[in-house]
């Protein structure tokens, strides 16, 4: 790609001043491509580097799988670093595993659980979970898992009158809550929404004192777009309570987690929590040229609830330019659909990709729908892929 070494020290530039924020709370927006992980591992090594004692510093992501990518990009980067032999002791974990060592520290999982409980994660959600409970209520997987996230509206909501986004009725309510008392005692794990709440709720209450929670010198949350209204109680408490600074990471544009009630509007009105907090934009996009990032900005545009930003594709003013394609396609069938997306690889590969294969990504939004027909289709082509 054309980006010239001045686009991208402006960029780094930008990145380096939002990380360096002296603030008592910064929020960082950071759109698709920008550098936002880049900025964590320069907010990281700028505050080890600056004093910071390397285990009072807790970075929380979303996922196991970002929180794993997270430790490795910032021990990266912390190797040429004046913290390199400190950076491995900073803390990097997801906020259920952050919440239920608190509830360890302050003995309370003795009192909710037989023994110390494990998180599913959305595999374990999905596949083992999702699966049993349609066996037991005698439902399909699809409305098994929407009497799950039912029950999880109340935690995620701090709401327990939380109407679900798909309606339950009171035989599938009684049915879930006897499955689910059954095989948490009985396996031992929690849904991640229980333990926030759980953990919240007793700080609330008095019930977890300021010595059961970890002496945060420095806290980071990425994607906080994702966060539901616990998760930000949460973060609320954690920071009240320790006197930590907070940089939170993220962009209310990439907020895909309504299902389980994520909150973006924590990241637009994030001043009125913290009316001490700056705010910080970065805007050079690395990931998208003019004509996919353009459209995209008119497009989100419309949401009327939104922090307001406007990307600029580096790709725009690279050397030489690059504008991209966009193209709009319309097929009578999913089976058109997954031909003509192969067909359209075999075309890329053709015109100089080959061996570039892993740069070639296809979204889709229905995976029941679409998967087996476009792994069938590129395996009938002959294309190497790697399935989700």
């Amino acid at each position: 790609m054309p980006i010239t070494p001045a686009q991208i020290a402006a960029a780094e530039h930008q990145q380096q001043q939002a990380a360096q924020d002296g603030a008592p709370q910064v929020r960082l927006i950071a759109g698709p491509g920008t550098g936002k992980s880049a900025t964590i591992e320069r907010r990281v090594a700028y505050i080890l580097n600056t004093g910071a004692v390397p285990n009072r510093v807790y970075v929380i992501s979303f996922t196991r799988a970002t929180s794993a990518e997270l430790t490795r990009r910032i021990a990266a980067y912390c190797q040429n670093q004046p913290c390199a032999a400190v950076a491995v002791n900073i803390r990097v974990s997801t906020m259920h595993s952050l919440a239920l060592r608190i509830l360890r520290a302050a003995n309370v999982l003795t009192t909710l659980y037989p023994a110390d409980p494990f998180v599913l994660d959305d595999w374990e959600r999905e596949h083992v979970y999702d699966l049993e409970l349609a066996h037991v209520l005698g439902c399909n997987p699809t409305r098994a898992g929407q009497i799950r996230l039912a029950h999880d509206a109340r935690w995620q909501t701090l709401n327990p009158q939380a109407n679900a986004q798909q309606p339950i009725t009171p035989a599938e309510q009684t049915g879930f809550n006897a499955f689910h008392t059954t095989r948490r005692n009985l396996y031992c794990y929690v849904l991640p929404g229980e333990v926030i709440y759980e953990c919240v709720t007793r700080i609330q209450q008095g019930a977890i004192q300021a010595a059961h929670l970890p002496p945060i010198q420095h806290l980071i949350v990425d994607e906080y777009q994702d966060l539901n209204a616990c998760d930000q109680e949460f973060v609320h408490l954690l920071v009240a309570h320790s006197g930590a600074t907070l940089f939170v990471a993220g962009d209310d544009d990439q907020s895909i987690y309504s299902f389980r009630h994520a909150n973006p509007s924590g990241i637009v009105n994030f001043n009125a929590t913290y009316p001490a907090a700056n705010t910080r934009v970065l805007s050079d996009c690395f990931r998208c040229t003019p004509s996919i990032l353009n459209p995209a900005m008119q497009m989100v545009a419309f949401n009327p609830n939104r922090q307001a930003k406007q990307l600029v594709s580096l790709y725009a003013n690279a050397q030489p330019p690059m504008q991209g394609t966009l193209s709009i396609w319309s097929f009578q069938n999913a089976q058109l659909e997954a031909a003509a997306i192969a067909q359209s690889c075999q075309r890329l590969v053709g015109a100089g990709m080959a061996g570039q294969e892993d740069q070639i990504l296809i979204l889709i939004s229905n995976r029941r729908l679409q998967l087996a027909l476009i792994t069938q289709e590129l395996g009938n082509l002959g294309l190497p892929f790697d399935p989700p």
